[in-house]
Parts: structure tokens; C-alpha cells; sequence
């Protein structure tokens, strides 16, 4: 769930934009959509992932339970992000990344599948590997 959830995340592709921000949205609470929908409009990441033709692949390489209760689970996740540009063939940007979730223990539904939704998520680069523009 942490995985998929990641990807539609933060895996941007300008062609498949709207599908996976829904997708996302569609995992998180009530409270962390709006949260979401106002730090995506303020940073104008959708838009620059439009306009340039962006597109993100994450390569996972780490995963871990930090700390489950009754209510919720707090996750980390460590990957490898590259991002690179359908316009322009030389731009290509690697960086090292951790990202913690916490997920929210739900009723499972047709809605909610799983049984979880995203109450939280952070996200700190640890390296930058490659950069060219």
C-alpha cells in the first residue's frame, strides 16, 4: 500500500498527471486532501510537470514498519527517484529520497480496499546522484 501509494504520489508523468493525483487522492483522509490539493496548487508542481513533460520512475529500496498502534501505522520508505523530460532528451535528475507515512487504520470497503488511508506524508532528498539540464 505505502509503494503504490508513493508512486501515484510522487512517480509524476505528464501524460498520466490527472489520473495518478486522483488515485492518490483517493487513498488519502478527508483531512490530508485538503491539505494535498492546497500544497500541489501553492508549489505549482503539476503544472511544471506539464509543461516540461516530465516523468518519474521510483526504484524502492528499503521498507519498514517504525511503529503500528490500533489506529495507525507510521512507515518509512527509502527509493531512488529519476526524473527525466519527454521535450528534452538530455534533462535527467536522480536523488536518494526517504519518505514516511502514516496511515490510518479504516473499516476495509469498496472504497477503502485495504483497509488503510494516508493521514501523513514526508519526504526528505539524502542525496542528490545525478543532475543534468
Amino acid at each position: 500500500f505505502s509503494k503504490s501509494f508513493t508512486r501515484r504520489y510522487t512517480e509524476y508523468n505528464a501524460y498520466t498527471l490527472s489520473r495518478d493525483v486522483t488515485e492518490a487522492f483517493n487513498q488519502m483522509t478527508g483531512h490530508f486532501q485538503k491539505l494535498t490539493n492546497r500544497d500541489l496548487v501553492e508549489s505549482g508542481i503539476l503544472t511544471r510537470v506539464r509543461e516540461a513533460g516530465l516523468h518519474a520512475a521510483i526504484e524502492f529500496k528499503e521498507e519498514k514498519i517504525e511503529r503500528e498502534t490500533p489506529e495507525f501505522i507510521r512507515v518509512s520508505l527509502i527509493g531512488v527517484r529519476t526524473i527525466q523530460s519527454y521535450k528534452n532528451p538530455d534533462y535527467k535528475e536522480s536523488a536518494l529520497f526517504k519518505a514516511e507515512l502514516t496511515l490510518k487504520k479504516c473499516p476495509r470497503s469498496m472504497a477503502v480496499p485495504f483497509g488503510l488511508l494516508v493521514e501523513d506524508y514526508h519526504e526528505m532528498i539524502l542525496n542528490k546522484l545525478e543532475e543534468r539540464k
